[in-house]
């Protein structure tokens, strides 16, 4: 969920470009301004724990890459465990309806990123 939420962000402050390669029509000072906006506003959004793990990445692309790699895990194990989880999904008579709609619909996002 962080990931679209993320992204979100980078949209509404019109820097989600430096997700991709630089544009050939901008300067190299330019670009590097961008670049370290956008790294500040993810590890802004990251918590403390987490922000060790990324501290001295000072380019976007290897940020959000090590960030994926570290928890966008798509392996078959993790997929088997998700899928798993979702056939053997049930009401619980301790839980609210919304929290287990909202529970089946975190393992569908979950799937989906896989």
């Amino acid at each position: 969920m962080w990931h679209y939420e993320m992204l979100d962000v980078l949209c509404q402050q019109e820097l989600d470009i430096a997700l991709d390669d630089k544009p050939a029509n901008m300067n190299n000072a330019e670009w590097a301004k961008i670049n370290l906006w956008v790294c500040g506003s993810i590890r802004l959004c990251l918590a403390k724990d987490q922000k060790f793990f990324v501290m001295k990445e000072t380019s976007v692309k290897d940020l959000w890459k090590k960030l994926e790699d570290q928890y966008m895990f798509k392996s078959a194990e993790n997929r088997l465990h998700l899928k798993r989880r979702l056939f053997r999904f049930q009401f619980q008579q301790s839980i609210s309806m919304s929290e287990h709609i909202s529970d089946f619909n975190k393992i569908l996002a979950d799937l989906t990123n896989l």
